[in-house]
């Protein structure tokens, strides 16, 4: 009889019924478990019903609710996109079967592999680029997220920042000064060079109140004491200050006379940094090699006139040793500023240029190939505030990365200013560092990887990779919250976390299953019932088959 067909069917679909809900329960504390639901169906045999049958057992994919665990590599999506993992076995980033997930309960495997339990590997879109140029380009070639168990390769220093308040009420140096330079015809002083910057119009005073000079071809003397003039030879003159306490300032018109060769003139006392009245303010900076060796350099700013600096020079090793000497450092700039304080010219030495360490007053440079204007705001000239450094290490490893002129590094002073007031260190970095070691790892909403490590330094090596299907419902469950794509779900489309639907990245923190077990209790119940029903329409079958054959 139809009847007790009917119960069977009833109960066949009421068993997969209890099963599913039972299945739901059993999981209700899953990592990224998603609920599933019974749908059934009557079958029409003529026209006689011919019971019922399981249409469909569904998966709901709504979000779950999301909880901290504080473990790094726990990851949730708050989203429909989904995790890629793949096998373990075989060659890294090889042809292997795929599979997707919302269990984002990960470790760290003793390759360095990014693993769930089951040893599958996680997948990111790998970085390209380097420095600030780094992207994540988006496509179906993800790469199995390896984090690199090595320490980190150093990077020597190219480039240094500092930007400085130099003290606008410091007194111009030049005590016991002998001011040398480059020769000049007589009758051509429009042309005389000083520091290497030609000057139209020159004075040489004393800071002796009221003194002048006149130099003639034998000797002079300023009218007051405090500086003397001599021809040393027929192509130079010396210019010295008497008196410890006297300067020899230049600037101005001066006249000259007699002189056959012509003259010379240059810098004030050159910076010695073991002797503090030298210079007027000095700034230690580390620099590393390509090694990652630490190196010191140090800064040297000297006042020379108004608004007008010298910067020099001097590096130092962990052992203690000096370039150019403990006593002597190297001229690399000429700053100056104009009457509110701001920087209005840069005159620094060309990159391999003849070491200056062997004559740190420039009197020997010329404008053309050793030093070379990079600012002048009068002559709108503003081609960078970048200083040259030459740190003069080039063996075992170098500081740098310029190839054609190792050793030397840039600095960009912009924002130096001279106000009166404190000297004051108002930005100073450098961009190289020592080797380090992995520390952690930190993952954030857009699913980017950052590796820390102990030298302060970080690198973003990928970006968690997530997929989204078309028809998610289509997927085929395969155990342990894994599905596998099939014809009715689509092939899955990759993108970015934190873009369009695919959900941000939550790290340390995992999604819960969607399971209700109040709602699955219930479930049970009726399904429960349909059994019992189901297998009360066959009893009643039976009896009644029974009466027909007691007839």
């Amino acid at each position: 009889m139809g009847i007790a067909h009917s119960g069977l069917s009833g109960i066949r679909a009421a068993t997969t019924d209890l099963s599913t809900t039972g299945n739901n329960v059993a999981n209700a504390g899953t990592v990224g478990f998603k609920t599933s639901s019974v749908e059934f169906a009557d079958i029409i045999s003529g026209q006689v019903g011919g019971g019922v049958s399981v249409s469909a057992v569904r998966q709901s994919f709504e979000q779950g609710s999301i909880l901290g665990t504080g473990n790094d590599w726990d990851l949730a999506v708050s989203g429909r996109g989904f995790f890629k993992v793949s096998d373990s076995s075989g060659q890294a980033n090889t042809t292997k079967d795929s599979y997707y997930t919302r269990n984002g309960a990960f470790s760290m495997d003793n390759e360095g592999y990014v693993v769930n339990s089951r040893g599958m590997r996680l997948h990111m879109f790998p970085a390209s680029g380097t420095g600030n140029n780094i992207s994540f380009p988006i496509s179906t070639n993800t790469s199995e997220i390896l984090l690199p168990q090595e320490d980190s390769q150093a990077q020597t220093t190219a480039l240094a920042t500092g930007s400085f308040n130099i003290d606008a009420g410091e007194s111009a140096l030049g005590t016991d000064a002998t001011v040398e330079g480059v020769a000049v015809t007589a009758g051509a002083m429009s042309g005389l060079i000083i520091n290497g910057v030609i000057i139209d119009n020159v004075t040489v005073t004393a800071n002796a109140a009221g003194a002048a000079l006149v130099v003639d071809a034998i000797n002079a003397k300023s009218s007051d004491t405090g500086v003397t003039a001599s021809v040393t030879n027929t192509n130079k003159v010396t210019l010295t200050a008497d008196r410890s306490s006297d300067s020899i300032i230049v600037g101005g018109t001066v006249t000259y006379s007699g002189l056959t060769a012509a003259t010379t003139a240059g810098t004030a006392v050159a910076v010695d940094p073991s002797s503090s009245t030298t210079y007027h303010h000095s700034v230690a900076m580390v620099v590393y090699d390509t090694l990652g060796e630490k190196h010191t350099v140090n800064t040297y700013f000297q006042k020379v006139g108004d608004g007008q600096w010298d910067i020099y020079t001097q590096r130092t090793d962990s052992d203690g040793e000096a370039y150019p000497s403990d006593s002597s450092a190297i001229k690399s700039a000429e700053l100056t500023f104009d009457s509110s304080g701001v920087l209005s010219k840069v005159v620094r030495a060309v990159t391999g240029q003849t070491d200056p360490g062997d004559s740190p007053n420039w009197s020997s440079f010329t404008e053309d190939t050793e030093i070379e204007v990079v600012y002048d705001t009068d002559a709108g000239i503003s081609t960078s505030t970048l200083l040259t450094v030459n740190t003069g290490y080039t063996t075992p490893a170098t500081i740098g990365t310029d190839t054609t002129n190792p050793g030397w590094i840039e600095m960009d002073i912009d924002g130096t200013s001279q106000f009166a007031g404190d000297f004051r260190i108002i930005q100073i970095g450098q961009d190289g560092y020592a080797s380090g070691a992995l520390t952690s790892v930190n993952i954030d909403e857009s699913g980017i990887i950052q590796a820390n490590y102990t030298n302060g330094n970080s690198s973003e090596i990928g970006k968690i990779a997530l997929f989204a299907f078309n028809n998610p419902g289509g997927l085929k469950q395969q155990g342990g919250v894994l599905w596998a794509t099939t014809s009715d779900s689509g092939d899955p489309r990759p993108g970015s976390p934190g873009e369009s639907i695919y959900g941000r990245i939550k790290s340390q923190s995992l999604e819960s299953s969607t399971v209700d077990v109040t709602e699955e209790l219930v479930n049970l119940i009726t399904a429960q019932r349909n059994f019992q029903a189901n297998a009360k329409m066959i009893s009643a079958g039976q009896e009644m088959n029974q009466v027909v054959l007691n007839i």
